[in-house]
Parts: C-alpha cells; sequence; structure tokens
C-alpha cells in the first residue's frame, strides 16, 4: 500500500511539473501504431532468450546440466514475481529459488542467478555511459562537462579490476572467516576462479542489451518516433532500468515515467508523446509477466526433461 501511495504521488508530480495536457495525451495515445506493440514483445523475447544464455554460461561454473529452454523458464517467472515484489532483483531471488529446486548445490545455482543480474546491471551502466558520452544533448540538459562520462566509464573500468584482485588477494584468508561469510564468500571466489565465463557472460549481456534496445525502437516507432537513433534508445534503455532497479515503487512506476519524460524533453519530444511511450514499456512488460504467470501457475518445471546428458 505503501508502493501504490509512492506511485500516487510520483504521477501526480508528472501531471503538474511537466503541465501534461490530457487532451493531446488521448490524441497521442489513439495514434498508436498498434502492429509495433506485438513485434516489441517479439523482440523482447528474443532478448529474454540471450539472457538465458548468459545464465547458462554462468550456471556452467556450478552444474553442466541445464540447456537453455529452462532458464528461458524461469526468467519469465521471475518477470512475472518482479510485478509486484519491491525491486527487480526480487524477480532473479524467485528464479534462482526455481531452479535450485532442481539443482545439488542450491547455494550455489542460487548465486548464479543474482551473479546473472548483477553482471547485467554493470554491463548496462557501462553501455547506458557510452551512449551518454555520445549524446552532446542529454550532456547540455544536466550541464554535465565532457570528460565526466568517461572519468565515470574509466574508473568503473578500475573499480572491476580492483575487485577482482581483491577477491583473488581474500581467497588467501579464506580459512579464517566465520562459516557464514565463508559461504557467502564461496560462489563469489568460484566466478572469480573462472574469468573465462564471465567474459562471455558480459559478452551475451551485451547482445542482450542491444536487441533488447531494437525492442524499445518498436515501441518508440509505435508512437511516432522512429526517427531516434539507437544510442538513444539504448540511454533510454539505461535510464528505465535504473529506475525500476529501485525498490521504493513497483516495477519502477512513476520513476520511469518522469525519467523518460525528462530524458525525451532534451530531443524535443513533447510531453505527451513520451509519457505515452514510457507507458507502453510496462503493458509490453505485461505480456512477458502473462506467459510467466502462466508457467508459474501450471508449476513448471522443465528442468529435469531438459537435463543434458
Amino acid at each position: 500500500m505503501v508502493r501504490v501511495a509512492f506511485v500516487a504521488v510520483i504521477f501526480t508530480i508528472i501531471f503538474r511539473a511537466a503541465d501534461i495536457d490530457f487532451d493531446q495525451l488521448r490524441a497521442e495515445a489513439s495514434a498508436i501504431r498498434w502492429p509495433y506493440l506485438p513485434l516489441a514483445l517479439f523482440i523482447w523475447i528474443g532478448a529474454i532468450w540471450v539472457a538465458s544464455a548468459r545464465w547458462r554460461i554462468l550456471l556452467n561454473v556450478v552444474e553442466r546440466r541445464f540447456s537453455v529452454r529452462p532458464l528461458f523458464a524461469f526468467i519469465l517467472v521471475g518477470i512475472f514475481y518482479s510485478q509486484f515484489l519491491p525491486g527487480l532483483i526480487s524477480g532473479d531471488v524467485v528464479k534462482g529459488y526455481y531452479l535450485a529446486r532442481e539443482g545439488e548445490d542450491k547455494v550455489k545455482v542460487l548465486s548464479s542467478a543474482l551473479m546473472d543480474r548483477f553482471l547485467g546491471i554493470g554491463v548496462n551502466g557501462l553501455l547506458g555511459l557510452a551512449a551518454l558520452a555520445v549524446s552532446p544533448l542529454v550532456m547540455d540538459m544536466f550541464d554535465l562537462p565532457g570528460f565526466v562520462p568517461p572519468l565515470v566509464f574509466g574508473g568503473v573500468i578500475v573499480a572491476l579490476f580492483v575487485g577482482y584482485g581483491l577477491v583473488r588477494f581474500l581467497e588467501r584468508f579464506e580459512e579464517r572467516f566465520p562459516n557464514w561469510l565463508q559461504t557467502a564468500f564461496e560462489p563469489i571466489k568460484l566466478y572469480a576462479g573462472h574469468p573465462v565465463a564471465l567474459l562471455g557472460a558480459a559478452g551475451m549481456s551485451i547482445a542482450y542489451f542491444m536487441v533488447w534496445t531494437l525492442a524499445f525502437w518498436a515501441l518508440a516507432a509505435a508512437t511516432g518516433m522512429a526517427n531516434l537513433g539507437f544510442l538513444t534508445m539504448l540511454l533510454i534503455l539505461a535510464v528505465v532500468n535504473i529506475a525500476q532497479f529501485l525498490p521504493v515503487s513497483i516495477i519502477g512506476a512513476g520513476l520511469r515515467e518522469g525519467a523518460v519524460v525528462a530524458l525525451l524533453s532534451a530531443y524535443g519530444i513533447s510531453e505527451e508523446k513520451a509519457l505515452v511511450f514510457a507507458l507502453l514499456i510496462p503493458i509490453t512488460n505485461l505480456g512477458l509477466a502473462a506467459i510467466g504467470g502462466i508457467l508459474m501457475l501450471t508449476d513448471y518445471r522443465p528442468a529435469q526433461a531438459e537435463k543434458e546428458k
């Protein structure tokens, strides 16, 4: 109820601060090119399949017996749960739980789902920074000097290498850790010992966000904004993901729309058109959630049938 109240407050602020014209909003909504919506959903499903392949790479470090298909199903179930649980990571916990029921080492299997999410967040952030660095309109909008995105981008890369080195250093003192910390540190050490798998998963993350960006372009085309470039859509995707990741709302509702409206205003897009586009994102996501809900209600467990020989 608190989150519902928060969403209501955010939308009230959006309507007042952006001075939304409801007649214009209805006109923009009536002009939606509906054939683009199933296209966006189809592309989005393809992105989920790529994400499933990424998860499989990480899972192979722990258990080499699952194919992409069951992971695809569990991700959709996680999307269903994330519609009403706080923060996107809640869906990752759920999909990890579903898979852990079939895994031999449940802690490590669950850790693969969390590692999959954190890796995705990191790659999405880096791609968003790259898109921001080549977007002078947005840089001017927020009055950011040109060196800020490259500086942050470089800082993140350095932090990744430092974090990797720190993990390998702490391995020497693992036996001195308390039992609970050893349990938490073991999956981290496990993945740090497989840098090739991490690089492969990072590569799949890039492919995942590229395909997902195409789905956003299809939604933009549905609202008459097909002229926006690919990097602009990538930047919007990064902003949307950050908004949805915050646990103060329901799947980022309100935060997502406000961020999209503010961002697209830098490109001369009207608040009404930008808001319609922003609302199409969760509407399309509900299609994925519906598939996940059906799988959850039928207690879908394809893992046993999909074990690799």
